[in-house]
């Protein structure tokens, strides 16, 4: 690669660099052109999955590659699922994402994935939200405590402005902390039909 330098950027780095104001949009952008069928300069394949053999169920490798002629963007997300790493107090996803340069395909940029694919889904989550539900939106509920639960908790009221977010998880000392955390506009719920009853987007 001769003596270019490659940029790696951590996630500590990367939650300091996004907010839902941009990427929100962004991903809108891209929603679109990749649904379009007369913009061709936008490709985005099926992603592959590969199970990984003599591991527990869901333990897989996922690639996911794409390329925008317009932003002169073109990479690849690779991702490690495995289930089994919460018994072991460690991330069950797991990956990279390369960026390459358009025009050469050479390597520019190295980022890790865990804080893109957390900020990433849930922006998309809003994206659909704008579009298939008009109607009004000030309780949102959520089903899970974990990383994406919280994501979406705060990109959907970044974007919406929901003057309640409801919590509901599995184990309700999850639910009580993501809720201490997000601050008073967040409610656990114990009981997950409570926590979706009346809610306005789920």
């Amino acid at each position: 690669m001769g003596d270019e330098k490659i940029l790696y950027l951590k996630d500590t780095v990367i939650k300091h660099v996004l907010t839902w104001d941009t990427l929100v949009p962004a991903i809108e952008n891209m929603l679109y052109a990749g649904s379009n069928k007369e913009e061709t300069d936008t490709l985005q394949p099926h992603r592959i999955s590969m199970k990984i053999p003599s591991k527990p169920p869901g333990s897989l490798l996922l690639c996911m590659p794409a390329y925008c002629g317009k932003e002169h963007a073109f990479g690849c997300k690779v991702i490690s699922s495995f289930p089994q790493n919460k018994e072991k107090g460690i991330p069950s996803i797991n990956g990279l994402v390369i960026l390459l340069d358009a025009e050469t395909g050479r390597l520019k940029m190295i980022l890790d994935a865990i804080e893109i694919t957390a900020w990433r889904t849930a922006a998309v989550s809003a994206v659909a939200t704008k579009y298939m539900h008009k109607g009004e939106k000030k309780v949102l509920a959520i089903l899970g405590a974990g990383v994406q639960g919280k994501s979406h908790a705060l990109a959907m009221s970044s974007i919406f402005k929901f003057s309640q977010v409801r919590i509901w998880n599995r184990t309700s000392e999850r639910a009580k902390a993501l809720c201490a955390e997000l601050g008073q506009w967040a409610v656990p719920f114990e009981d997950r039909d409570m926590c979706v009853r009346g809610a306005d987007v789920i």
